[in-house]
């Protein structure tokens, strides 16, 4: 069984218990509860009593509507940091940092779901209402390509954690002498750290100090030629700030609605014009609760690393080696906005009509605490190390099958390592909530009736979970920001009433 389900039926338990007290009357002998003993749910309907207006409930009574309702879109944000774009190179080129996606993806489908409402009145016209709605989950799903997202990465001693050596592939030369970088094997491809302020220094690759020396000694002379040829200090010069591109990007939101109220009802005097009026007021309950998924991943190619000759290696075995395209792969997370509102409520309810037709026209306002959990789990980079590829004197990289010519550079991340994400965040606000609900009526027997309506709600100081994503490194965070949002959740409902 559902959660919604359990929660239909337990609040259908809670009136039934709440109502049953509250009916302060003798019980007859033969009676389980007031006022059952006389009913005639297939008696035909008693149109006298349409001479002055819609007949009022008297006794018990029970309503149970089917819903088609949809919930409004959070307001439109970015996936990724809105106002964080740097300039960053990815081996080809420079270019700013940007969001490819935004929530534009999420769109206020209709949902089914249910209202079940139990009253009782006594011939006072005063009496009780317990009502519950559960409206079930809408999701809208997001997907991009090749798809930017910004993050914030604050500096730590002088580096930041999307601060990086692109890595590109070079051809050996040939006669390079063996124990060198690259050594023994010319004509292969090495993997090196790319010299990007061109000081021969390539990153954490080592030294370029000449070219091969067909003739030694030395074994290098003038000029240089453009590959590592010894081990050398880290030059951090060749840092650069590494672009977020995730090659494949999943989104989903997910919103839900449920609710209970318990009011104190009184039956006004008709008007001049045969309406009738009632006077409602009690307390009321609604949890809002909305779901937000983020999953960045990327592919992955399997090569081989291949000691050379000269090698201190024990053996010339090959060893596999792996490249994750993307800098933050894979990053996935969750993050849930709860809204929990709780309230006094007062409401005023019309009833005009004729015949076996009738329209009831009923408003709600609650003026309620929101008590707001926030929520968010996951990773970043959960697979970085794959995504790095720091030749370790002397490996070469080897695989015949890759087209040099095009492939992506890799990268080398130094300050970025595989994080857990585990936030909460709790708040509390005014949250205002209006109702209006309007149905028309068809009087089937004297018991029995079906309706269709409309349904309008309102509530204002909503968390939506969306806009609280904070992208910032090592390992994400909830802002406290975009928690005070308008949620309008509106649709048609068919329903069958029952009145003693």
């Amino acid at each position: 069984m559902s959660i919604n389900r359990m929660k239909l039926w337990l609040a259908l338990g809670l009136q039934l218990l709440v109502t049953s007290t509250a009916a302060a009357q003798e019980l007859q002998e033969d009676e389980w509860l007031p006022g059952i003993r006389d009913t005639k749910l297939f008696a035909p309907a008693d149109l006298s009593y349409y001479g002055n207006g819609p007949r009022r409930n008297k006794g018990w009574f029970f309503t149970i509507e089917g819903l088609q309702w949809a919930t409004s879109a959070p307001e439109r944000t970015s996936i990724g940091n809105p106002d964080y774009h740097p300039l960053t190179y990815d081996g080809q080129g420079y270019a700013i940092q940007q969001n490819t996606m935004d929530t534009g993806f999420i769109i206020p489908y209709m949902r089914q779901g249910e209202r079940l409402q139990l009253g009782f009145v006594d011939e006072d016209g005063k009496g009780w209402l317990v009502g519950t709605t559960v409206l079930h989950s809408a999701t809208s799903h997001g997907y991009a390509s090749n798809a930017g997202v910004s993050f914030y990465a604050p500096f730590v001693n002088g580096v930041n954690a999307l601060e990086g050596f692109v890595q590109e592939p070079l051809v050996v030369p040939t006669n390079q002498p063996d124990g060198f970088i690259g050594g023994g094997q010319g004509g292969n491809i090495a993997i090196v750290n790319a010299d990007i302020n061109h000081n021969n220094v390539f990153g954490a690759t080592g030294q370029d100090i000449g070219t091969p020396n067909a003739t030694p000694p030395p074994d290098f002379v003038p000029p240089p030629d453009g590959f590592p040829d010894i081990l050398a200090a880290t030059d951090y010069g060749d840092l650069v700030q590494l672009p977020v591109i995730f090659p494949h990007l999943e989104t989903k939101y997910t919103s839900r609605l449920w609710g209970i109220e318990v009011m104190r009802t009184w039956q006004l005097a008709k008007g001049k014009h045969g309406g009738a009026w009632d006077f409602m007021a009690g307390v009321r309950y609604l949890r809002f609760r909305d779901n937000f998924y983020f999953s960045g991943t990327g592919p992955s190619q399997t090569v081989t690393l291949v000691p050379v000759n000269g090698s201190s290696s024990s053996s010339n075995t090959t060893s596999p080696g792996t490249v994750m395209v993307g800098v933050l792969s894979d990053t996935a997370f969750t993050q849930t906005g709860d809204n929990n509102l709780v309230g006094p409520q007062i409401g005023l309810r019309n009833l005009i009509g004729k015949g076996r037709f009738s329209l009831a026209t009923e408003a709600r306002f609650m003026a309620s605490a929101n008590f707001q959990n926030i929520r968010q789990n996951g990773w970043v980079a959960s697979r970085a190390n794959m995504g790095r590829i720091i030749p370790t004197f002397p490996l070469i990289y080897q695989d015949n099958n890759v087209n040099y010519g095009t492939i992506v550079p890799q990268i080398s991340t130094p300050n970025l390592s595989p994080q857990g994400v585990n936030h909460t965040h709790h708040s509390t606000q005014f949250s205002p909530v209006g109702e209006l609900r309007l149905n028309a009526q068809y009087q089937i027997y004297r018991s029995l009736s079906v309706s269709v309506g409309w349904t309008g709600l309102v509530m204002g100081g909503m968390a939506r979970s969306t806009n609280m994503v904070n992208y910032a490194l090592p390992n994400l965070g909830i802002l406290n920001t975009g928690n005070r949002q308008v949620v309008f959740v509106n649709g048609v409902t068919f329903g069958v009433n029952f009145n003693r």
